[in-house]
């Protein structure tokens, strides 16, 4: 990585050998890790602009967290939504929403692995301020599960009782289909407190808790703007940056999110720019 008229570019060799690390993430549900776009300093905040910009090759098809597919989705995802559970480097799992990691020894997954209780952080908000809660994961995980979306991803959260039924009535009425969706075994106990209960032990539940279809989405924001909330100025996130410009076809812009209840970021801009051809984003980078 080097530094050309004030910003950082990503070299060929080295946008080539991060392509292929990603592959191998890609395959445990993980992205561009977030030290890349956050990592403090220890003499504080860099001099000058530190604006990053990256070619994001195609633009995607949707970046709504629930229907979201893993491909370039994910690296706009990622910048803007954190969820109950992340990845460290070696796959390990780590708290990120979660004030600690479910265990059957401090309470959070029952001893018949079962149900799986999980406790907020109370300082984590939305980039409008708002207070991310329970409520939200509850909307979220339905939402998901709707089958009315068909979400490339919803397979993977049958072991949820009544998840299967729900995403499986595409072909019910409405009234049947309400009544499946309140069955599914998801509940906000309180504002900090949600709550999940299993049809049958799933010991890679956690894993699949760090992974995007389930991060919270506000579903105030989606009753207002439709499918058009995913636009810069009404995706609105939980994360370290905020989408503030989408030029389809051409490039996404971010900015910090002064929100953000964790580490703030030293990058004061990320540019995600969408070249297709390899030899004209090769020449992009030539030129700055």
């Amino acid at each position: 990585m080097v530094k050309k008229n004030d910003k950082l570019v990503v070299s060929r060799r080295d946008f080539l050998k991060t392509a292929g690390a990603l592959g191998l993430l890609a395959t445990a549900g993980s992205s561009i890790p977030l030290s890349i776009f956050s990592t403090s300093c220890a003499q504080g905040q860099p001099a000058g602009s530190q604006v990053l910009t990256l070619n994001l090759g195609t633009e995607p098809e949707s970046i709504d967290p629930n229907l979201s597919s893993w491909a370039t989705s994910r690296s706009v995802i990622l910048r803007c939504f954190e969820g109950l559970l992340g990845f460290n480097k070696d796959l390990s799992l780590k708290t990120v929403i979660a004030s600690q990691i479910p265990t059957t020894g401090n309470g959070g997954i029952s001893a018949d692995g079962k149900t799986y209780t999980f406790k907020l952080n109370t300082k984590v908000t939305w980039s409008d301020g708002k207070k991310v809660t329970a409520g939200d994961f509850v909307y979220s995980i339905k939402r998901m599960l709707n089958p009315t979306y068909a979400a490339e991803y919803a397979s993977f959260y049958y072991d949820i009782v009544g998840a299967q039924d729900y995403n499986g009535a595409a072909d019910k009425d409405a009234a049947t289909q309400a009544s499946l969706k309140a069955a599914v075994g998801v509940k906000a106990i309180d504002d900090a407190t949600l709550e999940i209960k299993l049809a049958q032990p799933r010991p890679t539940f956690l894993s699949l808790m760090a992974l995007w279809p389930v991060y919270p989405v506000r579903e105030d924001v989606i009753t207002a703007h439709g499918t058009t909330w995913t636009e810069a100025g009404t995706y609105l996130g939980n994360g370290p940056w905020k989408l503030t410009e989408w030029v389809h076809q051409d490039h996404f812009t971010f900015e910090p999110n002064t929100n953000y209840w964790g580490t703030k970021p030293k990058l004061t801009k990320i540019t995600y720019k969408i070249i297709t051809d390899q030899n004209a984003a090769w020449a992009a980078y030539l030129n700055g």
